[in-house]
């Protein structure tokens, strides 16, 4: 793709409600990303982030919305562009009470929330792929969506990353055992 480096550069700050959020990504069709330092989607530019997504890639919008923690927390969520009626694909989108201004910290805000879902039915498990903190998630044009209007709070984020802390740690003295 000959744009490709016209589109990595094009990223700008704005600030939403849930649902201009929501018109901009699932009606307008637009990307977003953390905030960066500059324009350029690279690990060294990262700022802040206050917006974090988990693609369901097995999973129709109605599975979503059956989901307790999605119901009570997530602001949104939609049909990703590679959403079919054959393979439903959908995003929650979660709307964070303050910002995350370290990038470590952003990776293991996404790592917490994948691994939450983990354990959940194959149509709510969340791709273990999407935990960079300056990945972009595409928006679709006129997606079928739902404007949930929830903020996840520092407090329940908090007791997530907890609850991965505490399962990986269990597990790494398993992992060396087997070494």
């Amino acid at each position: 793709e000959t744009r490709w480096p016209q589109h990595q550069a094009a990223w700008r700050t704005e600030e939403h409600t849930p649902e201009s959020f929501a018109q901009r990504g699932c009606v307008d069709g637009f990307a977003f990303c953390s905030v960066l330092t500059a324009p350029w989607r690279k690990g060294s530019n990262f700022e802040s982030l206050q917006v974090l997504a988990t693609d369901h890639d097995e999973a129709a919008l109605e599975a979503l919305l059956e989901d307790t923690f999605i119901q009570d927390h997530a602001a949104l969520v939609y049909e990703t562009v590679s959403s079919t009626l054959e393979k439903p694909r959908s995003r929650a989108v979660y709307i964070l009470d303050q910002p995350i201004k370290k990038a470590v910290y952003a990776r293991l805000a996404y790592r917490a929330l994948i691994a939450h879902f983990a354990n959940g039915g194959p149509d709510t498990k969340a791709d273990e792929a999407c935990k960079d903190p300056t990945r972009f998630f595409y928006g679709r044009p006129h997606t079928r969506h739902v404007v949930l209007g929830n903020i996840l709070y520092t407090d329940t984020l908090q007791d997530v990353i907890e609850a991965y802390s505490r399962a990986t740690t269990r597990l790494r003295p398993a992992f060396a055992a087997r070494s």
